[in-house]
């Protein structure tokens, strides 16, 4: 069965290129993808493109499989609606943009935005990527018009200057890659964890925030900005079996003995760092 060919790999120039020898994509077989030197790339079912020789496997499905679960619920509704009013404070509405959520995982959050940005009338291309072939397998049943790579984070596929907005939600990233991907003036939003963040889960409460502002933020980036998110949501008594069949157990902690199983809140509390694109870099 031939399978749907992301609208973004039929334009001219395809912001994609071969992670072999850098020559532009071909899509002329709709089961496969090919550069100009013939280096092949099949599209895998559920409908996302293999750029990588050894994609990871995650030993932890389950627990993928679940934060999908818990995001579907509306686990990271407030979050998306924060990024959401970020990206529209500095784009109007007639421009398209090319949006890339770099570490895209199982592509939950991202499909959300982007029927939120499709509602209020934001014309848009879309790429996710991530190099963990169990999240990107589920990411790509969530949308067809979206273009889904298994690809290196560390080498993203993509020519420069050929993304307007960055994504980067709780994922690892290489900062000088996103500064070759961005056009000028381009707009990174990073999502880090905040110290509270799933404090219900975790052994480790603490007050730090990783200093990440001699990374991108300092180098790359101008007009930086830093928003905090912070909530908590009421779980449900599936939510909770969610947990519990995914092997979370709660940390051992003085005076609370509570089973996961009858967990009614979880603590989100996340940092967004935005910027542009700077004019120059380290």
């Amino acid at each position: 069965m031939e399978k749907l060919i992301p609208e973004i790999l039929r334009g001219k120039p395809c912001p994609v290129y071969c992670p072999i020898c850098q020559a532009n994509l071909n899509s002329k077989n709709k089961n496969s993808i090919k550069c100009l030197n013939g280096h092949r790339f099949d599209i895998a079912d559920p409908g996302y493109i293999n750029l990588l020789a050894k994609p990871y496997q995650s030993p932890h499905r389950d627990l993928i499989s679940t934060g999908k679960a818990l995001t579907e619920n509306g686990l990271f509704d407030p979050l998306e609606s924060e990024l959401l009013q970020l990206l529209y404070a500095e784009y109007k509405v007639a421009s398209t943009l090319t949006i890339l959520d770099a570490g895209t995982g199982d592509g939950t959050v991202f499909s959300n935005m982007l029927l939120c940005m499709q509602w209020d009338q934001y014309r848009h291309q879309a790429i996710g990527l991530d190099n963990c072939s169990s999240a990107i397998s589920m990411a790509a049943t969530k949308s067809q018009s979206v273009l889904w790579l298994l690809a290196d984070m560390a080498e993203i596929p993509l020519k420069n200057g050929s993304v307007d907005v960055i994504l980067n939600i709780f994922a690892p990233c290489k900062y000088s890659e996103f500064y070759r991907v961005l056009r000028p003036g381009g707009l990174i939003l990073k999502v880090i964890p905040g110290p509270l963040h799933l404090a219900e889960l975790r052994e480790d409460i603490t007050d730090d925030v990783p200093d990440i502002a001699t990374g991108f933020f300092s180098d790359y980036a101008a007009d930086l900005k830093q928003t905090r998110v912070q909530y908590q949501k009421t779980l449900t008594r599936k939510e909770m079996d969610w947990l519990v069949s995914s092997g979370h157990s709660l940390p051992k902690k003085e005076n609370d003995n509570t089973p996961v199983d009858q967990l009614q809140k979880l603590t989100i509390d996340c940092r967004i760092l935005s910027g542009r694109k700077s004019d120059w870099a380290y």
